[in-house]
């Protein structure tokens, strides 16, 4: 079976080390913190319904979750209830099998269609963009800061590289960043989407996997930017509905946008004879419904109108029981719902942000650089003495010896290993149970301080 293992590296052409001894997690990115308790109660209900698991969805996904996503999509791009029925954003959106295979299915697509563009990533990014990349042998670079405590350029630093290439581009950007954790405010983020919508024919994706629409910021502006520029058909949004909601085995994801990529995507799906889960769905509707409220919570008159736009949708797109289970009783179950389940979502980011202090009071001796947070499960560090040469055998030593996994910059990157012996970046996952993570952290501070760590071949030192 050694062929596969080869295919395996061949296919991903990530450095891997082995994670057998892996007992704490400070780096998988994976949101490992509690599920609001009324997610939980509505999936019981659909559980004992049996509610939508006996049915197959079509291609672009079940028709209820893609039109709410869709009500969903344009509520946060800042488009009233009264005027949704008129515009068309997000009109072109699609179900996938989790964020992953929306990714897939896009670069495969942009590999036809756009094969002879330059792709540019901003910042470090999930190592999927840049396997699929390699395999459909596209031609893509990375543009990273060279400002200490950041890893994603600034705008300027993005237009000045831009500004080298006369043919039109394709952008790759993560709001927020992932590994990184850093944002752009809406400032910045509308002069590189104006700039984008200028530069000829160019296309912006966006992938906010990582955006909770009550977490601050809440990255709303990431629509209404989009719609301000004009750039509905020439930007694709990618996100995952399992991310930031801690239930990443659900694998649902989507994507919406340019009308030629959502189609192929479509397609993709319907000849492959696969389709996105078909489980807890109404837990997932009356979730958006939730964060659409909040959107709006200083004006009780809007918070109602987004209630009466949801209810109509599930009685349009369900079948009297399913109706019965929600939709009669939604203007008041929501409302009565509506500040403790934002307490509970809020506390699960309270924790990150604690989870954040703690690392940095605990390595403060070897932190040289940070990543300045707005957003996300994670943030980058550099810890003094380590080597960029050597990022994956000091990983694996500090798997091997504390149990504990922490992920190299290589993985975010693209697979290059700078030839520098300067420090290298580290991802820290936060949405990890706070004694859990301190636990982690505290093994690897302890192990810091017992080591020299200028001297990595001396190794482990009792």
């Amino acid at each position: 079976m050694s062929y596969l293992n080869d295919y395996e590296v061949n296919a991903t052409n990530i450095p891997l080390f082995n994670c057998s001894k892996v007992t704490i997690d400070l780096s998988s990115g994976v949101n490992k913190l509690p599920v609001p308790s009324f997610f939980i109660q509505i999936c019981m209900e659909e559980i004992k319904r049996q509610a939508f698991i006996k049915e197959y969805a079509e291609g672009a996904g079940l028709e209820l979750l893609v039109e709410s996503l869709k009500l969903f999509e344009k509520i946060n791009a800042g488009i009233r209830p009264a005027y949704i029925d008129k515009s068309r954003f997000a009109n072109n959106l699609c179900v996938t099998t989790g964020a992953s295979t929306a990714i897939i299915h896009l670069i495969e697509f942009l590999s036809i269609k756009c094969r002879n563009y330059k792709f540019f990533f901003i910042g470090y990014n999930y190592f999927l963009f840049f396997q699929t990349m390699k395999r459909y042998g596209l031609d893509y670079e990375i543009i990273v800061s060279k400002k200490k405590d950041s890893i994603a350029p600034s705008v300027e630093e993005i237009i000045t590289r831009l500004n080298q290439e006369n043919a039109s581009v394709i952008i790759f950007i993560t709001m927020p960043f992932n590994p990184s954790g850093e944002g752009y405010s809406k400032e910045e983020f509308a002069t590189l989407v104006k700039y984008i919508s200028n530069k000829g024919d160019s296309m912006l994706i966006l992938d906010k996997c990582q955006v909770d629409e009550i977490n601050n910021p809440p990255y709303e502006y990431i629509g209404r930017v989009i719609i301000e520029e004009n750039l509905e058909e020439r930007a694709v949004v990618l996100n995952s509905l399992s991310k930031t909601r801690s239930i990443a085995g659900l694998r649902i994801g989507y994507m919406y946008g340019n009308k030629e990529a959502v189609e192929y995507s479509i397609l993709k799906a319907k000849y492959s004879y696969y389709c996105a889960p078909q489980i807890f769905i109404m837990s997932i509707v009356l979730d958006m419904v939730l964060r659409n409220m909040f959107i709006y919570n200083d004006s009780e008159g809007e918070k109602k109108m987004i209630l009466i736009a949801y209810e109509k949708l599930i009685k349009k797109n369900t079948r009297l029981e399913f109706y019965l289970m929600s939709g009669r009783s939604m203007l008041k179950r929501m409302n009565d719902i509506y500040l403790s389940y934002i307490e509970e979502v809020r506390s699960n980011y309270k924790l990150i942000d604690s989870n954040y202090k703690y690392m940095e009071f605990k390595l403060k001796r070897w932190i040289l650089e940070k990543t300045l947070r707005r957003g996300g499960l994670n943030c980058c560090i550099k810890l003094c003495g380590t080597s960029t040469l050597r990022q994956v055998e000091f990983c694996q030593e500090i798997a091997d010896k504390l149990g504990v996994l922490i992920m190299p910059e290589c993985y975010f990157n693209g697979s290059v290993i700078r030839q520098s012996e300067e420090p290298f970046w580290i991802r820290i996952t936060l949405s990890i149970p706070g004694e859990q993570f301190c636990i982690g952290i505290d093994h690897l501070a302890q192990y810091l301080n017992r080591r020299d760590i200028v001297d990595f071949d001396k190794g482990f030192i009792e």
